[in-house]
């Protein structure tokens, strides 16, 4: 290859890269301007402090309960447990709520709400049971257990905090809970007492 040859190939080759460059550049300032568009949007419509927390607590949760109009108070015994109680229309019960550190779980149960011992027999006993297993299916939160020790029918549900906690996110897990477990009571008493099914 000549000289003259040589020196073509490579000013054609610093020609191309200066045409390469400015092709990249033009396209990631377009990038750019659309990822900085982008978060400015999810900055604008990302949840305030006042309805997400990114690492909660038990205080949040209180604050949380507090701004719902939820009355509650805090467990003499346990700093990481609240209980407040439900008015229904069917059915009055108590809400325990119990956060748990190590696995960052928000643990929500009723109680006084229903117990074995409102069963008349036998019959009555085993019935229920199969119909727990039913509404079971059908709750969109929480499950309906039995607790073995002491015969009490609890409706639970455990919410993740690793991620963190939305007001909105426990406020709807208890309104969902504390519905469910109201406008299924009249049915399930009726089980337990050998009336119904």
């Amino acid at each position: 290859m000549s000289r003259h040859a040589l020196i073509l190939a490579l000013a054609l080759s610093g020609c191309a890269s200066s045409r390469l460059l400015r092709v990249e550049n033009t396209i990631l300032t377009q990038r750019t301007t659309e990822l900085e568009q982008k978060l400015a949007d999810l900055e604008r419509t990302a949840p305030s402090a006042e309805d997400f927390v990114r690492n909660p607590d038990m205080s949040t949760v209180q604050r949380f309960l507090g701004r719902a109009g939820y009355v509650h108070s805090p467990s003499p015994k346990n700093p990481n447990q609240v209980r407040l109680e439900y008015f229904g229309r069917n059915k009055n019960f108590g809400v325990n709520l119990q956060y748990f550190a190590g696995p960052k779980v928000l643990f929500v149960a009723t109680s006084g709400y229903l117990s074995l011992e409102e069963s008349n027999h036998l019959d009555s006993l085993v019935l229920l049971l199969v119909q727990l297993v039913t509404v079971n299916y059908d709750l969109l939160i929480g499950k309906f257990q039995l607790n073995p020790e002491t015969g009490e029918i609890i409706l639970s549900a455990e919410i993740p905090l690793a991620d963190g906690l939305g007001y909105h996110a426990l406020t709807e897990t208890m309104k969902q809970m504390c519905e469910a477990a109201d406008s299924r009571y009249p049915d399930l008493l009726k089980v337990a007492q050998g009336q119904g099914y």
